[in-house]
C-alpha cells in the first residue's frame, strides 16, 4: 500500500512540475510574440518614413535676394525628390504674399524668382512656405533673413512636418461650379457583398 501511495506522489509531483514548465514556456511565447509585435510595427513605421522621405518635397532658398522697386526679390527652389503642390507664401512682419505666384505646383528640382512688394527690411525678416506632397500631407519651410549693415543674406532654414506656418488656407475642391472627379471611396467587402445579394434576388432598396 505505500508503495502505491509512494508512486502516485512521485506521479503527482511530476505532473505539477510539468504544468509548471508548460506555463513557463506558455509565458515566454507569449513574450517572444510579443516582441515580434513590436519589431514587426517598428520596421513598419520605419519603412513608412522612407517611403515618405524618398517623395518629400523641400523648398529652400535660391541665389536671388535682393530689394528693387518697392519689393522683395526672393529666389526659391524645390531642394526634395516630389513635387511641392499649392504652395502658399508669406512675409512676416507684414504677411505680405508674393505678385503673379502660381500656387499649382513646383516640381523638384524647379526654381522661381519671387517679388514680395514690401517696403525693405531692416531688421531680420522670415519667409513662410506651406504645401503638400503628392499623398496629401502638409510641408512647410520657415527661411530666415538677416540684415548686417544694409546687407541681406539668408540665415536659417527650418523644415516641418504636418505644421502650416503660414495664416493662407488650403485649397478648396472643387471649385464652386465645377464637377468632383476625384475617386470616391469603394465600399467595404461586406457591404459589397450585401449589394451583390441583393442584385440577384431583385430587390434593390438601399440597405
Amino acid at each position: 500500500m505505500s508503495t502505491h501511495l509512494a508512486f502516485a506522489a512521485v506521479l503527482a509531483s511530476w505532473e505539477l512540475g510539468w504544468d509548471a514548465l508548460v506555463g513557463i514556456g506558455t509565458l515566454l511565447l507569449a513574450g517572444a510574440t510579443f516582441l515580434l509585435v513590436l519589431r514587426t510595427a517598428a520596421l513598419a513605421k520605419s519603412s513608412d518614413a522612407d517611403i515618405r522621405a524618398q517623395w518629400r518635397p523641400m523648398i529652400l532658398p535660391g541665389q536671388v535676394l535682393f530689394y528693387s522697386g518697392a519689393a522683395l526679390q526672393v529666389g526659391i527652389r524645390n531642394g526634395g525628390r516630389g513635387p511641392a503642390l499649392y504652395v502658399r507664401a508669406q512675409i512676416e512682419p507684414g504677411g505680405v504674399s508674393p505678385e503673379g505666384w502660381s500656387l499649382g505646383a513646383l516640381a523638384a528640382g524647379d526654381k522661381r524668382e519671387l517679388r514680395f512688394p514690401t517696403t525693405k527690411p531692416d531688421s531680420a525678416t522670415q519667409l513662410l512656405f506651406d504645401y503638400r506632397d503628392l499623398a496629401g500631407r502638409t510641408y512647410s519651410t520657415s527661411i530666415t533673413i538677416e540684415v548686417v549693415s544694409d546687407d541681406m543674406r539668408f540665415y536659417d532654414v527650418q523644415l516641418f512636418e504636418d505644421q502650416a506656418v503660414t495664416t493662407l488656407g488650403d485649397s478648396i475642391y472643387p471649385q464652386p461650379g465645377l464637377r468632383d472627379v476625384s475617386p470616391k471611396v469603394r465600399p467595404g467587402l461586406r457591404a459589397r457583398l450585401r449589394m451583390m445579394r441583393r442584385s440577384l434576388r431583385g430587390d434593390f432598396e438601399e440597405p
